[in-house]
């Protein structure tokens, strides 16, 4: 009995050793992977870009923000040069970045401050859900001095880190999603457009389409789909399905087939580069999006639109607490914003619609058949719609893939999800959810080394009484309900497409 316990410590020693090697592991091999993109990324050029289109004093911009100071660090510039020249500017926020940790610990130095001092400072009962109030304040102050005046505001209050699960997983209200932040499934803010918004994807895009349609734009702009956040992910979903089901009620909104869409970029891996505040550098485009169709246009700033752009980022000083050098590497001569390239769907032929950039997960070289390189669709003869997925390495029976197509019609958009899994015998099948409800049906799959085709029937996916206008269409893989990989979100246009 008096060595059980010595042969049971020997245990946890061996097994937390053995947890620490592969913690190291990883570190080195994320460290490994981030130095060499870093690399890549300090070798692009911005001489080559096109030049962002001049402003009109007719325009009037929208930006969708999924977070405060996204908008600053993306447009900060665009929206000074905007005010020069008397354009409106309208500014919406998905989420208040009410999960944000940077502001956590911010608020938690502020209460240890307060106790030094003597003080009884009360701490709230939900502290994330003070964050909101801060970080809004932080936004009006910072758009302030982009002279946008805070009836130009809108805050909807969707839950941070939590908008790509509302829009793949979490659509309808009766199926809400939970912040692990705010601790509820709705909206706690009082000045949220729509009170007590449910924390449903369907909700959200209703919200955007309604400001959207009231501001009229002639420019969108929002977080582009290869952004690695999540909510950045996210946003440029939900402003891309907003405008085309405006575009596909041409009745009531013909001047929403004029606008124009724009992305930027926030989160891309060790970028900007170089990294920290060199306010005489050019912002040029993370390496690994130069190859895959993205169409990279450069705005020049003058040293009014710097020093404006350099005096709203101060106002978020939050997030300056935490990251300063990250923030402050925005601040350059130039902001970049990217347009896809025109392409014209060909029904009868394969067609690539995505194309992910490979070696763009850290475990790639491991678990290549979860790096999703290429997405191509096929009209078989108006009955079918094949979706094919290209690897980089072969399958692995372990690895899940997961379409997500979303299909916009002039009346509703409803989410359809197709899950492809194999069996114990490794046999390839698809599964489909109907907005968030599961479909006993299985769908056909040919399973082929480094490739899958899916072959969707057009009655399983399409609305019944209407016909689709659009798909917005995403593949992502994962490993035991994690994900490893994901594509972003492309636009299929039966009709017209904002952002090409």
């Amino acid at each position: 009995m008096a060595d059980f316990p010595h042969k049971t410590s020997g245990y946890v020693r061996r097994g937390m050793l053995l947890i620490v090697a592969v913690l190291a592991l990883g570190a080195i091999l994320f460290g490994g992977f981030q130095w060499k993109t870093y690399r890549r990324n300090l070798q692009v050029s911005d001489a080559n870009l096109s030049p962002f289109p001049a402003l009109s004093k007719n325009d009037r911009i929208l930006i969708l923000s999924p977070h405060p100071d996204d908008e600053t660090l993306g447009a900060g510039g665009l929206m000074a040069k905007a005010a020069s020249l008397g354009v409106p500017v309208r500014v919406i926020f998905l989420t208040n970045g009410d999960g944000s940790l940077a502001t956590r610990l911010v608020q938690d130095a502020h209460f240890v401050e307060q106790m030094a001092k003597g003080q009884k400072p009360k701490r709230p009962r939900n502290i994330y859900q003070q964050i909101a109030p801060m970080r809004q304040k932080e936004a009006l102050a910072a758009l302030a001095k982009l002279h946008v005046p805070p009836q130009n505001v809108t805050f909807l209050g969707y839950p941070d880190g939590g908008t790509k699960k509302m829009w793949e997983t979490n659509w309808n209200a009766d199926n809400p999603f939970f912040s692990p932040y705010t601790k509820t499934s709705h909206s706690p803010y009082a000045n949220s457009w729509t009170p007590k918004a449910p924390y449903c994807g369907r909700q959200a895009l209703q919200d955007v389409e309604q400001i959207v349609a009231g501001f009229k734009p002639t420019i969108v702009i929002t977080t582009n789909p290869y952004d690695t956040h999540p909510d950045h992910w996210a946003a440029y979903a939900y402003l891309s399905a907003a405008v085309l089901q405006l575009q596909l009620q041409q009745k009531y909104f013909s001047w929403a087939r004029k606008i124009k869409g724009y992305t930027f970029i926030v989160h891309h891996g060790l970028w900007p580069a170089p990294h920290g505040y060199h306010p005489d550098a050019e912002l040029s485009p993370p390496a690994a999006l130069t190859q895959v169709g993205v169409s990279w246009l450069k705005l020049n700033l003058n040293a009014e639109d710097e020093k404006a752009k350099t005096a709203a980022l101060q106002q978020y000083k939050s997030q300056l607490a935490t990251t300063p050098q990250f923030l402050r590497g925005f601040l350059r001569r130039n902001e970049l914003f990217a347009q896809g390239k025109a392409a014209e769907y060909h029904t009868d032929s394969w067609q690539q619609v995505i194309q992910d950039p490979r070696n763009d997960l850290l475990l790639s070289r491991l678990i290549a058949a979860a790096d999703i390189t290429n997405v191509s669709i096929k009209d078989n003869a108006g009955k079918v719609l094949l979706v094919r997925i290209d690897l980089d390495g072969n399958l692995w029976k372990e690895i899940k893939y997961q379409i997500t197509i979303h299909v916009i019609t002039s009346h509703e958009v409803l989410l359809r999800q197709i899950t492809v899994a194999a069996d114990s015998k490794e046999r390839w099948h698809g599964v489909v959810a109907f907005n968030g409800n599961v479909n006993s049906s299985l769908v056909k799959v040919n399973a082929d080394k480094s490739q899958l085709t899916i072959e969707l029937p057009f009655n399983m996916i399409n609305a019944k009484n209407d016909l689709p206008g659009s798909y917005v269409i995403s593949v992502s893989s994962l490993l035991h309900e994690r994900t490893l990989d994901q594509s972003p979100t492309e636009i299929i246009p039966f009709g017209f497409n904002p952002f090409k």
